[in-house]
């Protein structure tokens, strides 16, 4: 409990009143009622305009009558959510990153389909300079990479967060940076790859059209909360987070599809070092 930061926890606990309130069928102004709250103080936390106390945790959870050890988990996170949170996780990424990297420290396990570019848990230095040179001042580019490399620090703790990364064959054709970088990147993936913590698949050009053709997602997941998600979506100088319970499915449901196209874990290493050799050599 005391390594999650107060910002996932808050987002449970609101993630888990939503979920039990709308098990019940009760609104939130019935809610506040029943607890005797002022009206709008349901709202406040299901939006995570406000965190709840572990008093108010209790009482509302047991209305919706949670017992025994999972109330006692939520009370805890409730609790845990109130507390202060130390500054960015990382100085070097810019402000609208810093939530993606919060739940990455925190995350069990993160699910990354990403089919233009090889995912940025997993760049070289090298080839996320290439990326981020394109439309960045070179003046920044130290700082960005310096950024995205400190995102790998999520392996580095015990146990290190699990990786499935689902990526496209095509990635691996075009020359980012010089080929160079892409021989580094495919030496370094190749390495990581064959890891306990890191399962990567690569969908061939074979395959054609897929479930995901313009999808690119990560779905962050949680042990101290395993039925809660979080989608992360990232757009040009925007991220957007969704972990309402049906969207979260959906991606979970894409992700899941689109596995069953891509290779297996060893013939996805066996096609990155053939594609070394044929091209990067």
């Amino acid at each position: 409990m005391t390594m999650t930061s107060p910002t996932v926890l808050r987002r449970i606990a609101a993630a888990e009143l939503i979920r039990h309130r709308e098990a019940k069928g009760i609104s939130q102004k019935d809610l506040d009622r029943t607890c005797d709250f002022n009206l709008g103080t349901i709202s406040r936390y299901e939006t995570c305009y406000s965190s709840m106390s572990a008093a108010n945790a209790r009482l509302i959870f047991s209305k919706l009558d949670v017992t025994g050890e999972a109330l006692e988990n939520l009370v805890e996170i409730a609790r845990g959510s109130r507390k202060h949170s130390h500054g960015p996780i990382s100085p070097d990424a810019p402000e609208w990153l810093q939530p993606l990297f919060t739940l990455e420290r925190d995350a069990t396990q993160v699910f990354d389909l990403n089919l233009n570019v090889v995912s940025g848990l997993l760049q070289t230095p090298a080839y996320a300079r290439a990326i981020f040179k394109v439309g960045h001042h070179e003046s920044s580019l130290d700082e960005m990479v310096e950024g995205r490399m400190s995102r790998k620090d999520v392996f580095k703790r015990e146990p290190p967060m699990k990786l499935w990364a689902v990526t496209h064959e095509s990635v691996f054709s075009k020359v980012v940076g010089s080929k160079q970088v892409m021989a580094d990147q495919l030496d370094y993936l190749t390495e990581v790859a064959q890891t306990d913590h890191v399962t990567l698949q690569v969908i061939p050009n074979a395959i054609g059209a897929h479930v995901a053709v313009n999808n690119s997602f990560l779905l962050l997941r949680f042990n101290i909360a395993p039925q809660y998600g979080v989608v992360y979506v990232e757009q040009v100088r925007k991220s957007f987070f969704y972990d309402d319970p049906a969207t979260v499915h959906d991606y979970d449901d894409v992700f899941k599809q689109v596995i069953m196209s891509a290779l297996d874990k060893q013939p996805s290493i066996d096609l990155l070092r053939k594609i070394r050799k044929e091209q990067y050599s």
